[in-house]
């Protein structure tokens, strides 16, 4: 049986596209940002071990996500949008 990893790839009229779950997101944004995990915790008034466990689990509440954005001085938005078809997802 298969382990459902977060990363997906996704062929698509012959394209390649990379759809990366909010973990992976937020650890280039660290990477980024040059912070460590347990920086981004103590700004969001979490401990390191919850955060961690959080980031593995790809779990994450729009809320949590709008409070490490803030802490990275990053905009968060979440997508969808098609419309018949201005596409994002």
């Amino acid at each position: 049986m298969l382990t459902f990893i977060i990363k997906c790839v996704i062929i698509y009229y012959t394209r390649e596209v990379i759809i990366l779950g909010m973990s992976e997101k937020i650890k280039i944004l660290l990477i980024k940002k040059n912070m460590p995990l347990k920086e981004l915790a103590e700004k969001i008034n979490s401990s390191p071990t919850n955060l961690s466990n959080k980031i593995k689990r790809n779990n994450f509440s729009e809320k949590e996500l709008q409070e490490i954005a803030n802490a990275l001085n990053c905009t968060y938005n979440a997508n969808f949008i098609i419309n018949e078809t201005g596409e994002i997802i």
